[in-house]
């Protein structure tokens, strides 16, 4: 490990930055999380107006 990389971990990686760090990453999670279930649910029901149509309407049953 070079020492500019040790230097750069350390300024980094203190006390004083681990919450930012933490919460940085729990928020880059969460917003790839929410990107993956809106894709796939684009992918289950391609024409949504059509599935909450047939989901809501009661009348037949």
């Amino acid at each position: 490990m070079s020492r500019s990389s040790m230097v750069g971990y350390a300024l980094v990686f203190t006390v004083d930055t681990t919450g930012a760090l933490i919460v940085g990453h729990l928020a880059a999670l969460s917003w790839w999380g929410m990107r993956l279930t809106a894709r796939t649910l684009r992918l289950t029901f391609p024409q949504p107006e059509t599935t909450l149509r047939r989901l809501t309407d009661r009348t037949g049953g």
